[in-house]
């Protein structure tokens, strides 16, 4: 279905700049349909904590090997979805 595929990269990619242009923490490149963050000088650990407080789930990277413990990864998902991780990261 290669009009789904083009609707779904569209989006991602259309909020992978989302993400690049208005998480007040550094969010890196990404080819795929999820960033790496850099929520210095919280842990990814922390993070993950309390963004689950407020309802977002999020991956830490504290078990990336060479990868400093201070990263979450965070996937493109739904628009509400993305716009409740936007809101509650830059409340944070």
């Amino acid at each position: 279905d290669s009009d789904h595929v083009k609707e779904t990269v569209r989006h991602v990619r259309k909020w992978l700049d989302h993400y690049r242009n208005e998480c007040r923490f550094p969010v890196f490149p990404s080819g795929a349909n999820f960033v790496m963050v850099d929520v210095a000088p919280r842990t990814g650990d922390e993070m993950v904590e309390l963004l689950a407080s407020r309802g977002v789930i999020v991956r830490s990277c504290s078990s990336f090997r060479g990868l400093p413990d201070h990263y979450i990864r965070v996937c493109v998902g739904e628009d509400w979805e993305n716009e409740l991780f936007l809101e509650e990261i830059n409340r944070i």
